[in-house]
């Protein structure tokens, strides 16, 4: 499942995704279900910077500041929330984490860290067995050498800080 990725080319805040264009008397859709924006606004009352984005695998994205705090949540088209990531950097990362990637990619520099929390209510829908898990996800980065080119790669960890894997990672804005 993809987590996050911030598509800022078709952002609108959220107010106005149902604004009508100055050069058209025809409303434009809302990139959500109404459920959604409810539930969204139920959710999070007092989110700020807000930009939403649908997903390759049909859910609602959203990313906003609340409270200072920048986090990221997801909705299924019925309104039932999926999870909610919550951004931290690299003073506020767990220690586990911070151990690991000392280890393994001390040369790199961190570009984004995320604890990514499913919802109760999502995680009922599934058998016991087959919930999904918390986990966290860290991008680390590292200049190529003799080239003005990236490299970056994500670690990914259980919800205990574990490491489970690391994979090539393409920056949003790089696609």
């Amino acid at each position: 499942m993809a987590v996050l990725a911030t598509d800022t080319a078709s952002v609108q805040p959220l107010d106005t995704l149902a604004a009508v264009p100055s050069d058209t008397a025809t409303p434009v859709a809302p990139l959500y279900p109404e459920i959604v924006g409810k539930n969204f606004k139920k959710r999070f009352p007092n989110a700020e910077k807000i930009t939403w984005r649908l997903s390759g695998e049909g859910l609602y994205l959203v990313t906003f500041d609340q409270f200072g705090q920048a986090m990221a949540a997801a909705f299924r088209e019925d309104g039932v929330q999926v999870y909610t990531a919550y951004a931290f950097n690299r003073k506020e990362m767990p220690l586990p984490i911070e151990r690991y990637l000392q280890a393994s990619a001390a040369k790199m520099k961190m570009t984004e860290g995320w604890r990514v929390v499913h919802e109760s209510k999502y995680k009922r829908m599934f058998a016991s067995s087959e919930r999904p898990k918390d986990y966290y996800y860290v991008v680390m980065g590292r200049k190529i050498p003799k080239s003005k080119k990236w490299q970056y790669i994500r670690y990914t960890f259980n919800q205990n800080a574990q490491f489970e894997s690391k994979s090539n990672y393409v920056q949003p804005s790089e696609k």
